[in-house]
């Protein structure tokens, strides 16, 4: 009934204040439960126009219904971007009441919506809702409406503005001797830090600003929570500077920051990373002293690799190597830090630095790290590769023994023996480090990894150490090139099929070990020991291989192994320069078991030609001969009879010809070998020769001059044994000489001897 008689024009007249004030309550009711913006709108504009019907003058609470009503219909003319209706309906809400500072808020949001937004309006509508609202912003809401005026200038003018505006607001604060909280104060502050560190001209107006909002605090030295909170801000204006490449504005915020830092050790790790961060946006400048010194005030407040790396970049850039590399290692090497000697490579290489590259590498190879866990092992590999590659690269133009010696510690990195019980026996290098690991051999225990990659590094790492091994013996490195040959056989062993191929490959490699650690042997007195030591080591496990190999190939004959035939002459030196005399016999027997070739056993008594003097008359028929190693050894007569006895059993053996001549010069070494030692095996000796002067044929006769000497060589035994009245023993190798006599041309020699003999015989 109300409500109809408020529609109705006469029936209003009759109405009091306090009537239509109520029914202009409900008529707000009703907009607010309004589905639509229009009907909203409809419903507030009937509630005013039932306010001003009023005859007597409006009450507070309807003044105050009124804003309300006001307020809501600005709201609603938003809703239907009807701005200029809103706008005014926000004007009558300020002319009403001038203290509504939501009126104020809703002027300022119209004049965002407006295109271009009023900005100088927007200031003026601020500086009212100061002048007339600032009493009441202790309260929290008007307090955040305050900051929503002061968020909506910052996203439509500018920081800077929205910043002055937040200083108006503290100024007029400060004026009326409004006591705001402590809480609010310091967000207040906060936001104009923030908008001041938002600003895209960093003027100096900017800064002065920042550091009077920062002389605050200090000056204060309470306010801890309000310090942390500037700098957090100023880290991020910092960063954000930094990384869209404005150093210097970077800089500035970050010095900045280091008058907040606190002096205390929780804030240690803060101040480091401000001056390391500090040390590279100099860096970026090309200020490099100041971003050393920045390294240096970060490292005494904390002890970062981070400091350290940092510094290696700043001393490449000055070209000052060797202090960039002591600060790089001294970093440990290890899981957290592999990254830093990856990036300290590729600065090097982005520089052209190859020096620094391998002296950075070759940190990490060298370091204690633990290559067996997660993925350090394919990291060193990788790493060993490159290493490798710019070590060879010097190979012919620096000190090549330390070169050479380099590459052995790095190939030895990347295959040192291990044991494990999921790999077969690998016959190991005694000098390789025992404390490594074995990166190849744990790739091959791991079910992981694919076998071609496996196969493909294992067949790298043999090439590089065979092709090492080759160049170092060129250039004389033996002990080097012994290694070498030593880990290729050893890589080698890693393969994952052991073919025969495989196989001979490791048996050369050995023998090259074994040969060069006997003329290594051959060279120094001091060491020779350990050479020989070595040698014995590598030919043994050649011998295991040359098993396997008649094993898995039985089409390939014994006969045919010359590396295996070489190296009998090679553990036959080594045992006589060990004076190991009784394995002496055990290698002419191995010899003689695998069919060894006639030169193998003349080998073992040398090869190198001599003229040996003869006896008495013989002086005039020098002789080449072989002269034997255990002669020069001076071994002991009985190998020296044992060696040459093995030869001259081989000619017999293995001859098919039988090179009378040639047995006939090993056959004088070894009459005139017993004549010095065992004069009872030398008679012996002539027993068989005088056999085989009885079975030579005209085609193959046995040498003349050969049976002269003999024949020389018993006449002048028996005279030996007449001077000393031994009649029995004269008498027998006269006898000898006078049957040899028999087997030669007559000459004066052989008178005089047969004279000779006829005047002893008479004489006895």
């Amino acid at each position: 009934m109300l409500m109809h008689n408020v529609t109705n024009t006469e029936a209003k007249a009759y109405l009091g204040t306090g009537e239509l004030e109520e029914v202009a309550q409900i008529c707000l009711n009703c907009a607010r439960r309004a589905t639509k913006s229009a009907d909203a709108v409809q419903w507030c504009r009937t509630g005013i126009d039932l306010l001003d019907e009023s005859k007597n003058q409006t009450s507070a609470n309807g003044c105050a219904l009124k804003t309300e009503i006001l307020l809501f219909l600005a709201a609603s003319y938003m809703d239907m971007n009807a701005l200029e209706a809103a706008e005014q309906s926000a004007d009558l809400i300020l002319q009403a009441s001038p203290s509504t500072l939501l009126g104020y808020h809703l002027k300022i949001k119209c004049l965002t919506l407006k295109n271009p937004p009023q900005q100088l309006a927007m200031d003026k509508v601020y500086k009212l809702a100061v002048e007339h609202c600032a009493s009441t912003v202790k309260d929290p809401e008007q307090f955040k409406l305050f900051l929503g005026m002061l968020h909506i200038m910052a996203r439509h003018t500018s920081p800077t503005v929205a910043a002055a505006a937040v200083d108006v607001l503290l100024h007029r604060l400060e004026e009326s001797a409004v006591s705001l909280e402590d809480r609010q104060v310091e967000r207040l502050r906060i936001l104009k830090m923030y908008l001041l560190m938002t600003a895209t001209n960093v003027d100096d107006e900017v800064t002065a600003q920042v550091e009077n909002l920062i002389d605050k605090v200090v000056d204060t030295d309470t306010n801890v929570p309000l310090a942390k909170t500037y700098r957090l801000i100023l880290w991020q204006a910092a960063d954000r500077a930094a990384q869209e490449g404005h150093w210097a504005d970077a800089i500035k915020w970050f010095k900045c920051s280091t008058r907040l830092l606190l002096d205390d050790p929780m804030d240690s790790r803060n101040t480091a990373l401000v001056h390391r961060k500090l040390s590279i946006c100099y860096l970026e400048l090309g200020q490099h002293s100041q971003a050393y010194d920045c390294c240096l005030q970060a490292a005494a407040k904390e002890n970062s690799p981070t400091n350290d790396f940092l510094s290696y970049i700043i001393l490449l850039e000055q070209s000052n190597q060797e202090r960039a590399l002591d600060h790089l290692k001294s970093i440990p090497c290890g899981k957290d830090t592999f990254q830093y000697f990856v990036s300290a490579a590729q600065a090097a290489f982005k520089k052209g630095n190859k020096q620094v590259i391998q002296e950075v590498l070759k940190h990490i190879v060298l370091s204690p790290m633990d290559w067996t866990a997660n993925d350090n092992g394919a990291n060193l590999l990788t790493v060993l590769r490159c290493l490798i590659r710019l070590t060879k690269a010097q190979v012919r133009s620096g000190d090549e023994a330390a070169i050479f010696a380099d590459l052995v510690i790095f190939i030895k990195k990347g295959w040192e023996p291990k044991i494990s019980a999921i790999c077969r026996p690998v016959y190991t290098s005694k000098y390789c480090c025992p404390q490594a690991y074995c990166l190849l051999e744990g790739w091959k225990a791991s079910s992981s990894l694919s076998a071609e990659a496996y196969a493909a590094e294992v067949d790298w790492l043999c090439r590089v150490a065979w092709n090492c091994a080759l160049s170092s013996a060129v250039a004389n490195q033996i002990e080097l090139a012994c290694e070498l040959y030593h880990l290729t056989a050893d890589i080698l062993s890693l393969s994952e099929e052991e073919t025969v191929q495989v196989l001979q490959s490791r048996k050369i490699c050995l023998f090259a070990t074994a040969a060069g650690n006997v003329s290594l042997a051959r060279q120094s007195s001091v060491q020779s020991v350990e050479h020989l030591r070595k040698a014995m080591t590598a030919l043994k496990t050649m011998r295991e291989i040359c098993k396997r190999i008649q094993g898995n190939a039985v089409t390939v004959p014994k006969l045919d192994d010359p590396v295996l035939h070489q190296s009998i002459y090679l553990e036959f030196e080594i045992n006589v320069r060990m004076e190991a005399w009784s394995e002496l016999e055990p290698v002419l027997e191995y010899a003689n078991s695998v069919g060894a070739p006639v030169q193998i056993f003349e080998r073992l008594a040398g090869r190198q030609p001599k003229l040996v003097p003869a006896l008495s008359s013989c002086e005039r028929l020098p002789v080449t001969l072989y002269i034997d190693i255990v002669t020069r050894q001076k071994c002991p007569s009985a190998v020296i009879f044992l060696t040459i006895q093995a030869a001259l059993n081989a000619i017999l053996k293995h001859d098919p010809g039988f090179d009378v001549k040639r047995f006939s010069q090993w056959f004088r070494v070894l009459v005139r070998t017993s004549l010095v030692s065992n004069k009872t095996a030398a008679m012996g000796l002539y027993d068989q020769v005088l056999a085989i002067l009885k079975s030579s044929s005209q085609e193959n006769p046995y040498p003349k001059e050969e049976v002269e000497w003999l024949m020389v060589a018993a006449w002048n035994i028996g005279c030996e044994h007449w001077s000393l009245n031994e009649q029995a023993n004269a008498k027998k190798w006269c006898e000898m000489a006078m049957t040899l006599a028999d087997y030669v041309e007559t000459s004066p020699l052989t008178k005089e001897m047969r004279e000779s003999y006829s005047d002893f015989l008479a004489s006895d």
